[in-house]
This record gives structure tokens, C-alpha cells and sequence, in this order.
């Protein structure tokens, strides 16, 4: 009798194995795909500045499904793109743009730009109308979402 496998099992694991290299390989790309996805959703938010105009364009996209967190976390991806491909670099396996963008928001401390809701920062000076500064709250410091613009 013989320590060697079957021939047949052998086989069997090297075609798994490349199945499942492929798939991780796939599965690690997702990073690449996020980002590409969150810069077109930006710019979408930057076509249409108008809440309605963006309400309207959105439920007709590719984006319709997502929570409103999950857009958020998006445009902020988008906006700090290279500190994002850096952390994804490390973590293939992280999928949900919010657990995502938490964590790079973490990783950047004060450096991040966030989504924040009719951030007209996105949006080109002739279309506001007005020089528009963001004000931070007391709440943006501790980790909100809020603020207001002049």
C-alpha cells in the first residue's frame, strides 16, 4: 500500500485550487471595482446638484438600490480615493462601503473629506451661484455628518 494520493486526487485539487485563485483573485479586484463605481457616482452627484435632479437621475441608475449610508459612503471613497486604494491594499476582503469608508475615515484622522449632505465643495463655483465655504459643527469634531455652508 502507498502514502501517494490517487492521481485522480490530485487532479481534482489542482483544478479546485486554480478555481478557487481565481476567485480571490476576483474577489480582490472588488476594491478596484468600489472605487471606479464611487468616482461615477460622485461625478453623478456633481452633474446634478439639484436634490431633485439627483433623485430623479438616481432612480433610474445602477445605484438605486443602495442606502442612502452606502451612497454617502461612496463619495467620500471617491473623494479620498488614494487613501482608500492604500487600505484596501491590506484588506481584499472587506466589502460594505460604509464598514469601509469607517475605516479609512479612522486611518486618515483629520485628513478625510466626507459626503456630507448638499456639500456644494462637489459642485463647480458657476453652479452655486456663490462662493460656499463649509462651517463645521460640533458634531462634524465628534464624527457627525452635519454641517452648514455660507
Amino acid at each position: 500500500m502507498s502514502n501517494r494520493p490517487a492521481p485522480n486526487l490530485i487532479a481534482a485539487g489542482q483544478k479546485a485550487f486554480g478555481e478557487y485563485s481565481a476567485a480571490l483573485k476576483a474577489f480582490r479586484a472588488r476594491g478596484e471595482l468600489l472605487i471606479t463605481a464611487s468616482r461615477g457616482l460622485l461625478e453623478a452627484r456633481r452633474r446634478y446638484p439639484n436634490h431633485r435632479e439627483f433623485g430623479r437621475w438616481l432612480r433610474t441608475s445602477a445605484y438605486a438600490d443602495l442606502s442612502k449610508n452606502d451612497r454617502a459612503a461612496m463619495i467620500s471613497i471617491a473623494r479620498n480615493e488614494a487613501a482608500t486604494a492604500r487600505f484596501l491594499k491590506d484588506r481584499p476582503t472587506l466589502g460594505a462601503p460604509v464598514l469601509i469608508w469607517r475605516m479609512v475615515r479612522r486611518s486618515m484622522g483629520k485628513r478625510a473629506t466626507r459626503a456630507v449632505k448638499g456639500n456644494a465643495r462637489d459642485l463647480p463655483a458657476k453652479q452655486t451661484g456663490r462662493n460656499v465655504r463649509p462651517i463645521v459643527t460640533s458634531n462634524d469634531a465628534k464624527g457627525g455628518t452635519h454641517a452648514h455652508h455660507r
